[in-house]
């Protein structure tokens, strides 16, 4: 289900499995305040779908801006949804190798940065990721079995 698209990103949501989908913005500098505008679009959705599991997709992201603004971005994201009740977030890594080194700095910022709340894996693989995030939620479907007689 279409949640929402602009010309930066697209937020795709599976209510059935819980996961939101996320096309990551490319990232240029002239595009930035509406990069901002667009991470505030994600943490919003996730606090108001109550989202559970996120799945960041940066296979195809171009970045020119310089790796500041990048980390910028990374913390203000990150920081938004420490405050949801998000519990996992998958991200598949670029196919681009300078933008995947960018993106694991960033991602060591967050963790001595922000510290989140919730588990964060990498992935080149869609259907992997996709696994990984429902994985718990299938064991916890599973009703426990009826002892009383």
């Amino acid at each position: 289900m279409l949640l929402y698209q602009n010309g930066l990103i697209k937020l795709d949501y599976d209510p059935a499995k819980d996961i939101l989908c996320v096309q990551y913005p490319d990232l240029h500098e002239f595009l930035l305040p509406e990069i901002h505008h667009s991470v505030g679009v994600i943490i919003e959705t996730v606090r108001n779908y109550d989202i559970k599991s996120l799945l960041l997709d940066g296979r195809q992201t171009i970045v020119t801006t310089p790796p500041e603004y990048g980390r910028e971005i990374a913390l203000k994201l990150a920081t938004g949804l420490a405050h949801t009740r998000l519990q996992k977030l998958a991200r598949l890594e670029s196919f681009n190798p300078e933008v995947e080194k960018r993106a694991i700095a960033n991602e060591q910022a967050v963790h001595t940065t922000v510290l989140p709340p919730f588990e964060l894996k990498n992935f080149t693989d869609e259907e992997q990721a996709r696994a990984w995030l429902s994985a718990e939620k299938n064991l916890s479907n599973v009703s426990a079995p009826n002892t009383s007689l």
